[in-house]
């Protein structure tokens, strides 16, 4: 590979000329990894960490998950070598396209081929890499095990810009990955808060007021049936065709409460009516799987479509969907039908066993602020997970246009 054009198409004003075009051998030195021999315990109770391909994740070069260690005499007994600090750690098999920047000291296994730079910002050279990750997927050794050799790296070619404009891309680009890493801790944060949240409101320690401070009536127990008109789709087959109207099973339903309308199967317009004739799916109606994929309910925003093994809720009452959209992804029902579940290989939930799920009903009104509450959660969720994906196609787009 050698590269006709040496300047990308995205660059910092201040920097002007051309990239330099050198082998990766000439700009440092390669260092193999081993693995202390697992027969001897006592190689594992040290204080130099040791990494595995496991350990690495994918196009995040300042990402390491260190949890094993090992101490001198597995290095001076074993093929294990230390890594200097911020050298390049390549995952050259098992996982082929996957490397880290070591900010310390530290041991890999077998399956990485180690860099280490001599005058050049190991970031940048590390994003470059995850720009171009495709080379490193393209080297194949063997038949079975895809990866790549110190021998295949020494020679690939690399363009270097002057020192300060690639730590200038290198920090950028790292500025970039630390939104990321910020928003994804975030996210975090706010889930394990509506668990949290979920479980005390559902279980009764945390309750709403009144407007004017007066408390609720206690919670009754029923049974879903009771409450809410619940059925199923169709336990037909129709034939599929390549044109037609959806056909929603139970693979179709995310865990995120979306439906996926991307992989799915079209029937005819006949099958559509005589299926939606006993089945039919409105909005604010509730979907929940039952075969293969069981739970994962659904609150429907469009219902140009039918239903195959997936059990439908329309809303009565007593019971709000809003409300229940929430109560059902509750620990409380997912210990009830994770008990009930009859299938062996096929996991299956039969219908009466969704009706007869017990579901403690507060008022009306506070079924209201209960639902207002954790859906304004989820709006938050939905936010920062648009703005990590966001943040990760201007990642995207800048590797593409700052590397030539």
């Amino acid at each position: 590979m050698s590269f006709t054009c040496k300047e990308p198409k995205l660059r910092f004003p201040e920097f002007r000329g051309e990239w330099v075009e050198k082998q990766l051998g000439e700009v440092g030195e390669f260092r193999g990894g081993g693995t202390p021999s697992k027969n001897i315990d006592e190689y594992w109770h040290g204080s130099i960490p040791w990494i595995s391909s496991s350990d690495i994740e994918e196009d995040n070069i300042h990402k390491i998950n260190i949890s094993r260690f090992i101490n001198e005499k597995a290095i001076k007994e074993s093929a294990t070598k230390i890594i200097p600090k911020n050298s390049i750690l390549f995952v050259s098999r098992v996982g082929v396209g996957k490397l880290a920047i070591n900010t310390s000291e530290l041991c890999t296994s077998q399956d990485f081929t180690n860099f280490i730079p001599k005058n050049s910002n190991s970031h940048y050279l590390g994003y470059f890499f995850i720009a171009k990750k495709n080379i490193l997927i393209g080297f194949n050794q063997g038949t079975s095990i895809k990866g790549f050799t110190k021998n295949n790296l020494e020679t690939l070619k690399v363009l270097l810009p002057s020192k300060p404009e690639q730590e200038k891309i290198a920090s950028f680009l790292t500025a970039v990955d630390a939104k990321i890493e910020q928003l994804t801790c975030k996210e975090k944060n706010l889930e394990k808060y509506k668990k949290s949240a979920m479980q005390k409101l559902f279980s009764g320690e945390l309750r709403f007021t009144c407007n004017d401070g007066r408390a609720y009536p206690e919670w009754e127990e029923k049974k879903l049936g009771e409450l809410s008109d619940v059925r199923d789709g169709t336990h037909d087959s129709p034939k599929y065709h390549s044109e037609g109207f959806p056909l929603i099973t139970s693979k179709n339903l995310m865990k995120d409460g979306t439906i996926d309308f991307k992989n799915i199967n079209l029937i005819k317009e006949e099958d559509y009516k005589n299926i939606n004739k006993r089945s039919g799916v409105s909005k604010g109606d509730i979907l929940f799987g039952m075969i293969g994929t069981i739970g994962n309910p659904v609150i429907v925003h469009e219902c140009d479509f039918a239903i195959k093994n997936v059990a439908l809720i329309k809303q009565q009452k007593q019971l709000n969907n809003s409300f229940l959209i929430h109560y059902l992804k509750s620990p409380k029902i997912e210990q009830q039908f994770y008990e009930q579940n009859t299938g062996g290989t096929q996991k299956f939930i039969a219908l009466g066993v969704i009706r007869d799920l017990l579901v403690d009903l507060p008022s009306l009104p506070e079924q209201t602020k209960i639902a207002n509450f954790l859906s304004a959660l989820d709006e938050k969720c939905l936010h920062v997970k648009t703005q990590i994906e966001q943040t990760k196609q201007f990642k995207k787009a800048l590797l593409q246009q700052m590397f030539v």
